[in-house]
């Protein structure tokens, strides 16, 4: 059987693979939420399934890291006097073995030991002076160049994507049941539009719904959990920045980061409009849990 002849694209730089979610957006966005709220519990699983999807973005990126911290602690590694001392004993204890004669002269046996302690010292002296600067680049750029390890960067985007944006809809749908007590909403649905629409103190349907990225997203989303990644009819119909190889999507870190921008304005929306409502401010407890999960 004939491989599939398949084509990727993956953002050479390993400094894309960072920063999809700021640490400090939970700090300034959560953080002067009221706690055990309704409204906080909501931004908390929201904050959850982001981070996690980020460090599964980040993984392959984080693995050269951790590769290339752990050269340049072994590089650094400075072998103490204790160290030296002991090693230099083991070595005395294994010669008498092999020359008797260092058991009876002990004068010899004492000064072979400072012999070798003073060795040793000055080998491990000239080490620490030799320049221990390992650069990422290069095992980055060979790691880039394994067919296995491209893939999972690749696969890595894909899922992220896919992961960011069903998380910010399961919250938009979550703050919608609370603020019309419906228990089944989806997004197909009509209650869903008019939720959007009327259940909240402001309508919030086009900065959190129908803005144009966000439905770039959705329908980006959509390629790539029901059309194998390829481009919808749907999709062909909008304009996008995301390239394509034949009508495969190739989903890179920008992908991702523009997409988290909208969304976090999206949410930040939501709770402009929400934290000072009765609903949201409700103990968290007031909550259904396990909520059914619908999308």
């Amino acid at each position: 059987m004939a491989e599939a002849d398949w084509h990727i694209f993956t953002d050479s730089d390993i400094n894309a693979y960072q920063g999809y979610l700021p640490d400090e957006w939970g700090e300034n966005t959560i953080g002067p939420i009221p706690e055990g709220t309704v409204l906080e519990r909501l931004l908390l699983d929201l904050a959850l399934a982001w981070r996690s999807a980020s460090y599964t973005a980040q993984l392959p990126a984080t693995s050269i890291r951790a590769m290339h911290a752990a050269a340049i602690g072994r590089a650094s590694f400075s072998s103490p006097d204790s160290s030296i001392v002991a090693y230099s004993e083991k070595i005395i204890a294994q010669l008498t073995g092999m020359v008797p004669e260092l058991t009876e002269n002990r004068a010899l046996r004492t000064r072979l030991m400072e012999s070798l302690a003073t060795i040793a010292c000055e080998f491990r002296d000239r080490a620490s002076q030799v320049g221990t600067s390992i650069p990422i680049d290069p095992i980055w750029a060979d790691f880039m160049n394994d067919p296995a390890f491209r893939l999972s960067l690749w696969s890595s985007q894909r899922i992220a994507f896919v992961a960011f944006y069903n998380a910010y809809e399961v919250f938009l749908i979550d703050c919608l049941k609370v603020s019309t007590g419906l228990t089944s909403l989806r997004t197909q649905m009509e209650e869903f539009r008019k939720a959007l629409r009327n259940s909240l103190r402001e309508d919030i349907a086009d900065p959190c719904w129908f803005h144009g990225e966000i439905n770039i997203a959705l329908l980006v989303r959509h390629a790539l959990s029901h059309n194998g990644g390829r481009q919808t009819e749907d999709l062909k119909k909008q304009k996008f920045d995301i390239k394509l190889i034949g009508d495969n999507l190739q989903i890179v870190p920008e992908d991702n980061h523009w997409m988290l921008r909208r969304l976090r304005k999206a949410v930040e929306k939501v709770i402009a409009v929400t934290r000072d409502a009765p609903k949201f401010i409700a103990p968290a407890a007031e909550l259904p849990n396990p909520r059914e999960d619908e999308n």
